[in-house]
């Protein structure tokens, strides 16, 4: 009898075990990377398309699986849409494979207003998913001509992930990197005698030193006398020289 409990349990461990693991691998994940106007991040900006698109990764765990259908809620309110409460839209089903470009059909969209998106899809053997997380984004004034959106520009001070004196008064600074910028001089103390020469270039002719020739990336050559802040382009590379 012993022996036959022991039996069973383990015949009810491997059933129970199988199912789990047929369960993971037929499993249906939730849509991911949302997106909205091609954006993956629309909270950092704000929405005046009336008809703004939608879009999404699909998820399927099974190989050759695809989507047949999709729903799309639409939420004034981050409770509503956890509740799964689609007040300003509520696609329905949709027998559809399309997974980016999705038009908005609900009714108009409130301007200036906080709102939140999620979608679920069906599988070829009308398997639903999960819905997605949530994405926020913000609608701008919608009775102006539409724009399309974008991302503002943004903008963060970086030090210099290199600097060598190469002689008095004399230094190299490497921001590691080719972009546009700016950089911010800010001197303790000047002298209205004192001399500021500043080389930017993208290109190194050696190490430590950038190539100024007129055939490379050399950008500019600025000269500036007693000022206490200044602002300029600057590409990645520059060479200070303070001359008094």
């Amino acid at each position: 009898m012993k022996h036959q409990f022991i039996i069973k349990s383990l015949i009810f461990f491997l059933v129970f075990l199988l199912a789990g693991c047929l369960h993971k691998k037929t499993g249906i994940k939730a849509p991911s990377d949302l997106h909205l106007e091609l954006l993956f991040y629309p909270e950092k900006t704000v929405i005046t398309d009336f008809f703004p698109e939608f879009g999404w990764q699909v998820n399927f765990s099974q190989p050759n699986d695809y989507q047949t259908a999709y729903q799309i809620i639409l939420a004034s309110s981050l409770d509503k849409i956890k509740k799964n409460q689609g007040d300003l839209w509520d696609s329905g089903k949709i027998n559809s494979g399309q997974s980016t470009n999705v038009e908005y059909r609900g009714t108009t969209l409130p301007s200036n207003s906080t709102l939140f998106w999620k979608v679920r899809t069906w599988n070829k053997d009308q398997k639903i998913s999960p819905y997605s997380d949530p994405q926020i984004f913000y609608s701008g004034d919608l009775s102006e001509v539409h724009q399309t959106a974008f991302y503002p520009l943004e903008q963060q001070e970086i030090e210099p992930v290199k600097v060598v004196k190469k002689g008095t008064g004399f230094y190299f600074f490497d921001f590691g990197k080719a972009a546009f910028g700016t950089i911010k001089l800010v001197f303790n103390q000047v002298s209205s005698d004192g001399e500021l020469e500043v080389h930017l270039g993208e290109a190194l002719k050696n190490e430590n030193t950038i190539n100024n020739a007129s055939n490379s990336s050399f950008r500019d050559f600025h000269q500036f006398h007693g000022l206490p802040f200044l602002t300029f382009c600057i590409f990645a590379i520059c060479v200070g020289s303070i001359v008094k």
